[in-house]
């Protein structure tokens, strides 16, 4: 079955399950359609409007916006080597399935094992700029997997299945690749803009639960999504991001990278538009993407709901703060379940509202 890709790419706070409450209380009539913190885009893809205006803080985000409009080869070039090396690893595990897994067998006899002759064929493969990071991100993870699956036949007294060993390993494998591109990506001044943006895109796609977390550092330090991911590539992405529909919407779409209160002074939505609102949440751990997002910001959300002409749509989650503020609005209330509660910031299932000013 062809996988249906309903956002531009993966990302947290993204909209796909309250697409049905969106669309059921969106205006009758409306000529352009605005959004200012537009994130994944899978409400933007799902508009149907006259003229389309999208902006987001997020510069790398913006510049996949940007570079997929464009069409830009050596985003595609780049992107196109990344999926190359995913479908790589898949095959070479398939290959030499029965050599990984007495690898493990070896390493549990207390053997001396080497992987290096049997690596040695996907290393002159792999279409990497630094094959080295690569293997030291290998050895890095394959060790500890195997110290893992020991672990467990221990704690469960009976033996993991091959199938199983060779799903452990393999997810090594593919969490190497990650990693590798994790830390180029972290290297800001590393390579061109289009290959920092094809790994941004990979990145958001294969990180855990599309999750947003760095370092004190600043660097990006969300892990590899783990064993469900090792079998994915990017083929329907790639296909998607050049389906000539989604390049007639962008070619009616401005595209933005500032402030939403700037954005809307440079595009001020008329009488006859309607703006749909997705901000970062009222919480304490109210960052974006590195970017601060507090109640200051908003209240000047608050206040542009309060003095445009358009029609608005804000969703968000319910606090005594964001009732106060909107209380001279229509407020429906719905329920939000979250798959992950990533330290106790999101209760699973949570009141959120739908805001509007028709």
């Amino acid at each position: 079955m062809k996988k249906v890709v309903k956002s531009l790419l993966k990302y947290p706070g993204g909209k796909q399950n309250e697409l049905k409450i969106i669309k059921e209380n969106l205006p009758k009539t409306a000529i352009n359609y605005y959004e200012p913190f537009v994130g994944g885009g899978s409400v933007f893809l799902e508009m149907s409007y006259k003229k389309y205006f999208i902006n987001d803080i997020s510069q790398d985000l913006i510049k996949l916006y940007q570079f997929i409009k464009r069409q830009n080869h050596d985003f595609f070039l780049e992107l196109e080597k990344i999926n190359f090396n995913l479908k790589l690893i898949t095959s070479f595990v398939e290959k030499h399935k029965k050599s990984l897994i007495h690898s493990y067998y070896d390493w549990k006899k207390g053997l001396e094992i080497s992987l290096s002759p049997l690596f040695n064929s996907i290393f002159v493969q792999l279409n990497l700029n630094n094959i080295a990071i690569f293997q030291e991100k290998l050895a890095d993870s394959l060790m500890p997997k195997f110290k893992l699956i020991s672990k467990l036949e221990t704690k469960i007294d009976k033996k993991i299945s091959e199938i199983d060993i060779l799903k452990n390993i393999h997810s090594g494998i593919a969490s190497s690749l990650y990693s590798f591109y994790r830390q180029i990506y972290n290297k800001v001044d590393y390579g061109s803009p289009s290959l920092r943006i094809a790994i941004f895109y990979y990145l958001r796609d294969f990180c855990y639960s599309s999750m947003f977390r760095y370092n004190k550092n600043g660097d990006f330090n969300v892990p590899y999504g783990g064993i469900s991911y090792d079998q994915k590539n990017l083929d329907a992405k790639i296909e998607f991001l050049q389906q000539e529909s989604l390049l007639k919407k962008l070619e009616r779409t401005v595209i933005e990278n500032v402030d939403f209160e700037k954005f809307f002074f440079e595009n001020e939505p008329k009488v006859d538009d309607f703006v749909f609102l997705d901000p970062p949440y009222d919480t304490e751990f109210s960052t974006y993407d590195q970017n601060p997002f507090d109640q200051n910001d908003q209240i000047r959300l608050a206040n542009f709901c309060k003095t445009t002409k358009a029609k608005f749509m804000l969703i968000i989650k319910k606090t005594d703060f964001i009732l106060d503020l909107y209380k001279d609005f229509n407020i429906k209330y719905f329920k939000k379940n979250y798959t992950v509660s990533f330290k106790n910031r999101n209760k699973k299932n949570v009141d959120h509202l739908l805001i509007t000013n028709y």
